[in-house]
């Protein structure tokens, strides 16, 4: 197979808008201009002492995503961003799911798309208010726990660990 890019229309995100009920995963679209992913890897180095260069290992990631985003109403991602938003949500509150999913695996099929679940925390980091303009704010979510390597069912919305 030939190789091609990779559309930023394969690389999805779906987030638990009702994290205290029976879970309720929407797509994150409408309204969010940008979501920058950063893995934050953390290395631990070790020198010894007849050793000219430290050593270094790869301990874990912990990963995060910037979310840019107009303000929504009606979109059910915008509106769960806003509650945070509005309550200052903290802790628990401010706690969800999240599934990034993998649309340009060769090996999906209509309905199991490779995918990773993991819990986030959710901080709303600040909103813009600017005459003439949307609404517009920052928000940062942060892997808080073990991700899960599984497939995704886009029809049923459910994730299936592997």
């Amino acid at each position: 197979m030939a190789s091609r890019k990779v559309r930023h229309t394969e690389k999805n995100y779906f987030l638990d808008v009702d994290p205290f009920g029976t879970p309720k995963f929407e797509l994150m679209n409408e309204g969010i201009t940008a979501m920058p992913k950063s893995n934050n890897p953390n290395n631990v180095s070790t020198h010894y002492i007849a050793e000219e260069q430290p050593r270094s290992s790869l301990e874990n990631y912990e990963v995060s995503w910037a979310v840019n985003r107009e303000f929504f109403v009606g979109d059910p991602v915008g509106d769960y961003l806003n509650e945070l938003d509005f309550t200052e949500a903290v802790g628990d509150d401010a706690m969800s799911t999240l599934v990034e999913t993998e649309g340009y695996n060769p090996e999906n099929t209509p309905t199991a798309v490779r995918a990773k679940r993991r819990p986030v925390s959710i901080a709303i980091d600040g909103n813009n208010v600017e005459g003439g303009n949307a609404l517009t704010g920052d928000t940062t979510m942060s892997s808080s726990g073990e991700k899960e390597i599984g497939m995704w069912n886009p029809s049923t919305k459910i994730f299936t660990a592997a």
